[in-house]
Protein backbone atom coordinates (compact mmCIF):
# COMPACT_ATOMS: atom_id res chain seq x y z
CA UNK A 1 0.00 0.00 0.00
CA UNK A 2 1.29 3.63 -0.86
CA UNK A 3 1.25 5.96 1.33
CA UNK A 4 2.95 8.87 -0.57
CA UNK A 5 0.46 11.02 -2.62
CA UNK A 6 1.03 13.86 -4.94
CA UNK A 7 -2.24 15.79 -3.13
CA UNK A 8 -0.66 14.70 0.20
CA UNK A 9 2.97 15.79 -0.41
CA UNK A 10 1.95 19.02 -1.86
CA UNK A 11 -0.55 19.98 1.09
CA UNK A 12 2.33 18.79 3.76
CA UNK A 13 4.65 21.02 1.99
CA UNK A 14 2.38 23.79 1.73
CA UNK A 15 1.31 23.80 5.20
CA UNK A 16 3.90 24.59 7.90
CA UNK A 17 0.57 24.92 10.08
CA UNK A 18 -0.11 21.08 9.99
CA UNK A 19 3.11 20.05 11.35
CA UNK A 20 2.76 17.68 14.15
CA UNK A 21 2.96 19.65 17.76
CA UNK A 22 4.71 17.80 20.24
CA UNK A 23 2.91 18.21 23.56
CA UNK A 24 5.15 18.28 26.50
CA UNK A 25 8.46 16.84 26.83
CA UNK A 26 9.11 13.22 25.64
CA UNK A 27 10.12 10.72 27.25
CA UNK A 28 14.11 10.04 26.44
CA UNK A 29 15.43 6.07 28.02
CA UNK A 30 18.71 4.87 26.37
CA UNK A 31 17.49 5.09 22.42
CA UNK A 32 13.96 4.52 23.10
CA UNK A 33 11.74 7.48 22.91
CA UNK A 34 7.90 7.99 24.25
CA UNK A 35 6.00 10.79 22.79
CA UNK A 36 2.82 13.00 22.65
CA UNK A 37 1.64 14.88 19.80
CA UNK A 38 -1.34 17.24 18.25
CA UNK A 39 -2.01 17.08 14.35
CA UNK A 40 -4.26 19.56 12.83
CA UNK A 41 -6.51 18.55 9.47
CA UNK A 42 -4.60 17.91 6.58
CA UNK A 43 -1.47 16.04 5.37
CA UNK A 44 1.42 15.82 7.72
CA UNK A 45 4.67 13.92 7.20
CA UNK A 46 6.01 10.54 9.46
CA UNK A 47 7.98 9.28 11.41
CA UNK A 48 7.12 12.40 14.07
CA UNK A 49 10.39 13.76 15.46
CA UNK A 50 14.17 13.78 15.11
CA UNK A 51 15.11 10.19 16.25
CA UNK A 52 15.66 7.93 13.44
CA UNK A 53 14.09 4.20 13.92
CA UNK A 54 11.20 2.34 13.53
CA UNK A 55 8.27 4.41 14.65
CA UNK A 56 4.47 3.11 16.57
CA UNK A 57 2.15 5.36 16.56
CA UNK A 58 -1.26 5.25 17.98
CA UNK A 59 -4.21 7.29 17.58
CA UNK A 60 -5.20 8.09 20.53
CA UNK A 61 -7.99 10.66 19.48
CA UNK A 62 -9.51 11.70 16.04
CA UNK A 63 -8.97 10.22 12.60
CA UNK A 64 -6.38 10.24 10.19
CA UNK A 65 -5.61 7.90 7.12
CA UNK A 66 -2.64 6.86 4.98
CA UNK A 67 -3.84 8.86 2.18
CA UNK A 68 -6.43 11.22 1.22
CA UNK A 69 -8.42 8.04 -0.09
CA UNK A 70 -7.48 5.92 1.81
CA UNK A 71 -9.92 4.34 5.13
CA UNK A 72 -9.36 5.96 8.41
CA UNK A 73 -7.57 4.57 11.37
CA UNK A 74 -9.77 3.97 14.35
CA UNK A 75 -8.88 5.48 17.71
CA UNK A 76 -6.95 2.71 19.18
CA UNK A 77 -5.62 1.37 16.03
CA UNK A 78 -1.42 1.14 15.82
CA UNK A 79 0.76 2.11 12.92
CA UNK A 80 4.16 0.84 12.38
CA UNK A 81 6.42 3.41 9.90
CA UNK A 82 9.71 1.85 9.36
CA UNK A 83 12.93 3.03 7.35
CA UNK A 84 14.42 6.16 5.63
CA UNK A 85 12.13 7.44 3.48
CA UNK A 86 9.30 9.41 5.32
CA UNK A 87 5.44 9.13 4.84
CA UNK A 88 2.59 11.32 4.43
CA UNK A 89 -0.46 10.93 6.38
CA UNK A 90 -3.38 12.74 6.39
CA UNK A 91 -5.49 14.07 9.62
CA UNK A 92 -9.32 14.38 8.73
CA UNK A 93 -9.51 15.90 12.28
CA UNK A 94 -7.98 17.24 14.92
CA UNK A 95 -5.66 14.32 16.45
CA UNK A 96 -3.77 13.68 19.03
CA UNK A 97 -0.92 10.39 18.85
CA UNK A 98 1.36 8.68 20.87
CA UNK A 99 4.36 7.26 19.30
CA UNK A 100 7.39 4.94 20.85
CA UNK A 101 10.57 5.05 18.18
CA UNK A 102 12.81 2.85 18.91
CA UNK A 103 16.31 1.60 16.82
CA UNK A 104 16.02 -0.28 14.01
CA UNK A 105 18.08 -3.16 15.09
CA UNK A 106 15.39 -4.13 17.47
CA UNK A 107 12.94 -5.38 14.80
CA UNK A 108 15.40 -6.39 12.47
CA UNK A 109 16.13 -9.04 14.96
CA UNK A 110 12.83 -10.17 15.48
CA UNK A 111 11.16 -10.85 11.86
CA UNK A 112 12.04 -10.13 8.52
CA UNK A 113 9.64 -6.92 7.37
CA UNK A 114 9.20 -4.67 4.69
CA UNK A 115 10.83 -1.97 5.42
CA UNK A 116 9.29 1.17 3.51
CA UNK A 117 5.38 -0.26 4.12
CA UNK A 118 3.80 1.08 7.02
CA UNK A 119 1.72 -2.22 8.87
CA UNK A 120 -1.30 -1.52 10.24
CA UNK A 121 -2.24 -3.06 13.61
CA UNK A 122 -6.12 -2.69 13.67
CA UNK A 123 -7.52 -3.28 17.54
CA UNK A 124 -7.83 -2.86 19.80
CA UNK A 125 -6.27 -6.13 21.43
CA UNK A 126 -5.28 -7.05 24.78
CA UNK A 127 -2.19 -6.64 24.05
CA UNK A 128 -2.27 -3.16 22.12
CA UNK A 129 -4.77 -1.87 25.17
CA UNK A 130 -2.20 -3.12 27.63
CA UNK A 131 1.01 -1.68 25.34
CA UNK A 132 -1.28 1.19 25.15
CA UNK A 133 -1.91 2.21 28.03
CA UNK A 134 1.98 1.70 29.46
CA UNK A 135 2.94 3.92 26.80
CA UNK A 136 0.69 7.02 28.03
CA UNK A 137 1.19 6.30 31.92
CA UNK A 138 5.42 6.16 30.57
CA UNK A 139 4.53 9.71 28.68
CA UNK A 140 2.82 11.36 32.17
CA UNK A 141 6.28 10.95 33.74
CA UNK A 142 8.07 12.75 31.42
CA UNK A 143 10.16 15.17 33.91
CA UNK A 144 10.47 12.36 36.75
CA UNK A 145 13.90 11.49 37.11
CA UNK A 146 15.45 8.16 36.19
CA UNK A 147 18.36 6.09 37.43
CA UNK A 148 20.20 4.15 34.40
CA UNK A 149 19.42 1.51 35.49
CA UNK A 150 15.49 2.23 35.26
CA UNK A 151 16.13 3.56 31.55
CA UNK A 152 17.49 0.19 30.56
CA UNK A 153 14.54 -1.83 32.12
CA UNK A 154 11.69 0.90 30.84
CA UNK A 155 13.63 -0.03 27.50
CA UNK A 156 13.71 -3.47 27.53
CA UNK A 157 9.88 -3.72 28.30
CA UNK A 158 9.17 -0.94 25.18
CA UNK A 159 11.34 -2.97 23.08
CA UNK A 160 9.43 -6.25 23.87
CA UNK A 161 6.20 -4.53 23.64
CA UNK A 162 6.75 -3.19 20.14
CA UNK A 163 8.12 -6.92 19.10
CA UNK A 164 5.55 -8.40 20.29
CA UNK A 165 2.73 -6.24 18.77
CA UNK A 166 4.69 -6.75 15.24
CA UNK A 167 5.36 -10.50 15.55
CA UNK A 168 1.24 -11.36 16.68
CA UNK A 169 0.03 -9.21 13.55
CA UNK A 170 2.01 -10.97 11.62
CA UNK A 171 1.47 -14.68 12.79
CA UNK A 172 -2.02 -13.80 12.82
CA UNK A 173 -2.41 -12.40 9.22
CA UNK A 174 0.51 -14.68 7.72
CA UNK A 175 1.25 -17.96 9.45
CA UNK A 176 4.58 -19.31 9.00
CA UNK A 177 5.61 -21.53 6.10
CA UNK A 178 7.75 -24.55 7.51
CA UNK A 179 10.96 -23.25 5.63
CA UNK A 180 10.74 -19.97 7.30
CA UNK A 181 9.81 -21.63 10.77
CA UNK A 182 13.56 -21.50 11.96
CA UNK A 183 13.63 -17.64 11.64
CA UNK A 184 9.98 -17.55 13.38
CA UNK A 185 11.01 -19.24 16.24
CA UNK A 186 13.77 -17.16 17.04
CA UNK A 187 12.22 -14.15 16.56
CA UNK A 188 9.59 -15.92 19.19
CA UNK A 189 12.30 -16.79 21.34
CA UNK A 190 13.99 -13.31 21.69
CA UNK A 191 10.54 -11.37 22.20
CA UNK A 192 10.47 -13.81 25.33
CA UNK A 193 13.76 -15.08 26.25
CA UNK A 194 13.58 -13.55 30.05
CA UNK A 195 9.91 -15.27 30.06
CA UNK A 196 10.62 -17.83 32.79
CA UNK A 197 7.40 -20.29 31.32
CA UNK A 198 9.32 -19.89 27.92
CA UNK A 199 9.34 -23.87 26.58
CA UNK A 200 8.60 -25.69 23.14
CA UNK A 201 5.18 -25.44 23.84
CA UNK A 202 5.14 -21.94 24.68
CA UNK A 203 7.17 -21.45 21.07
CA UNK A 204 5.08 -23.54 19.50
CA UNK A 205 1.84 -21.77 19.89
CA UNK A 206 3.53 -18.60 19.39
CA UNK A 207 4.40 -20.11 15.46
CA UNK A 208 0.90 -21.18 15.35
CA UNK A 209 2.25 -24.68 14.84
CA UNK A 210 2.46 -28.15 16.96
CA UNK A 211 5.43 -29.25 19.17
CA UNK A 212 6.03 -32.04 16.74
CA UNK A 213 6.25 -29.74 13.92
CA UNK A 214 8.64 -27.43 15.33
CA UNK A 215 10.63 -29.50 16.83
CA UNK A 216 10.82 -31.26 13.30
CA UNK A 217 11.87 -28.02 11.70
CA UNK A 218 14.20 -27.11 14.17
CA UNK A 219 16.33 -30.59 14.08
CA UNK A 220 16.55 -30.43 10.39
CA UNK A 221 18.53 -27.21 11.00
CA UNK A 222 20.23 -29.13 13.76
CA UNK A 223 19.23 -27.17 16.30
CA UNK A 224 16.19 -27.67 18.84
CA UNK A 225 13.81 -25.40 20.92
CA UNK A 226 15.61 -25.98 24.04
CA UNK A 227 18.92 -25.13 22.27
CA UNK A 228 17.53 -21.87 20.88
CA UNK A 229 16.25 -20.76 23.81
CA UNK A 230 19.09 -21.11 25.88
CA UNK A 231 21.10 -19.58 23.05
CA UNK A 232 18.77 -16.47 23.15
CA UNK A 233 19.12 -16.49 27.13
CA UNK A 234 22.82 -16.29 27.21
CA UNK A 235 22.82 -13.83 24.47
CA UNK A 236 20.70 -11.51 26.79
CA UNK A 237 22.95 -11.97 29.84
CA UNK A 238 25.89 -11.45 27.72
CA UNK A 239 24.46 -7.98 26.40
CA UNK A 240 23.75 -7.02 30.40
CA UNK A 241 28.08 -7.91 31.01
CA UNK A 242 28.48 -5.88 28.14
CA UNK A 243 26.52 -2.52 29.44
CA UNK A 244 28.08 -0.26 32.54
CA UNK A 245 24.28 0.24 33.78
CA UNK A 246 24.04 -3.24 34.85
CA UNK A 247 27.98 -2.93 36.83
CA UNK A 248 26.00 -2.71 40.31
CA UNK A 249 24.41 -6.13 39.51
CA UNK A 250 26.50 -9.01 40.42
CA UNK A 251 26.63 -12.16 38.07
CA UNK A 252 23.96 -14.33 40.19
CA UNK A 253 22.14 -11.73 39.76
CA UNK A 254 22.70 -11.53 36.00
CA UNK A 255 22.03 -14.71 35.64
CA UNK A 256 18.79 -14.90 37.38
CA UNK A 257 17.56 -12.07 35.01
CA UNK A 258 18.31 -14.73 31.86
CA UNK A 259 16.84 -17.78 33.85
CA UNK A 260 20.30 -19.37 34.99
CA UNK A 261 19.95 -20.44 38.90
CA UNK A 262 23.32 -18.71 38.89
CA UNK A 263 26.45 -17.81 37.89
CA UNK A 264 27.84 -21.15 37.20
CA UNK A 265 25.18 -21.87 35.33
CA UNK A 266 25.48 -19.17 33.03
CA UNK A 267 29.72 -19.95 32.99
CA UNK A 268 28.64 -23.67 31.83
CA UNK A 269 25.52 -22.92 29.48
CA UNK A 270 28.60 -19.98 27.74
CA UNK A 271 31.06 -22.93 27.36
CA UNK A 272 28.73 -25.35 25.59
CA UNK A 273 27.35 -22.35 23.27
CA UNK A 274 31.26 -21.62 22.46
CA UNK A 275 31.47 -18.64 24.88
CA UNK A 276 35.44 -18.89 25.65
CA UNK A 277 35.29 -16.38 28.34
CA UNK A 278 33.67 -16.59 31.15
CA UNK A 279 30.78 -14.23 32.40
CA UNK A 280 33.22 -11.94 34.50
CA UNK A 281 35.72 -12.44 32.00
CA UNK A 282 33.11 -10.81 29.61
CA UNK A 283 32.56 -7.97 31.58
CA UNK A 284 36.37 -6.84 32.35
CA UNK A 285 37.01 -7.19 28.80
CA UNK A 286 34.06 -4.37 28.28
CA UNK A 287 35.98 -2.14 30.88
CA UNK A 288 39.33 -2.51 29.71
CA UNK A 289 37.95 -2.49 25.53
CA UNK A 290 35.88 0.89 24.92
CA UNK A 291 34.74 -1.33 21.51
CA UNK A 292 32.88 -3.70 23.88
CA UNK A 293 30.57 -0.89 25.63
Amino acid sequence: MSVQSDAAASAGASADSRKPHQLGQPVLLRDAEVALWFVEPGAFEAPLGQNPGAQLLILRRGEIALGVDSPSLAEGDLLLLRGAHPSWLWARDHSHLLTLTVPEAVLNDVIDLPIDEPMTINGPTLLSRSVTAFLVELSSGAEEPLSAIDRYSLERFVQEMISALVLNRVQLTSPPKQRDLLTTARSAIAARCTDPLLDATAVAEDCNVSVRTLERVLAESGTSPRHEIRRARIEYAVSLLRNADYDPLGIDQIAAHAQFSNGSSLARAMRAEGYPPPPRQVRLQRRDNPEHR
